[in-house]
């Protein structure tokens, strides 16, 4: 994968201006989240943080739903197996 390894985390900031969220890995900024609104901020930057963990847990949840042989909509499980494939796709751009 290309995104930034390591285990993320969300860190607050106090600034002169108030707080802000950053995630981070090993001394690199993943992103920073403002908003007005500090329980959005602090949602968003936790949820950022577990990407790495969510989409391991996404790729292993795919690899058992095919050693059931279950890979298409139409087989019981097959809609939730859609939906694994696309969250997928979304946080890496291929399945």
């Amino acid at each position: 994968s290309k995104f930034t390894k390591g285990e993320w985390e969300n860190i607050v900031v106090d600034t002169n201006s108030g707080y802000f969220h950053k995630v981070v890995t090993e001394g690199e900024s993943i992103c920073n989240i403002t908003t007005r609104n500090l329980e959005r901020a602090e949602a968003n930057a936790k949820l950022i943080a577990a990407a790495p963990e969510l989409l391991e847990v996404c790729l292993t949840a795919k690899a058992m739903y095919e050693a059931q042989g279950i890979k298409t909509d139409s087989m019981i499980g097959g809609e939730q197996y859609s939906k694994l494939l696309s969250a997928i796709k979304k946080a890496t751009g291929y399945v």
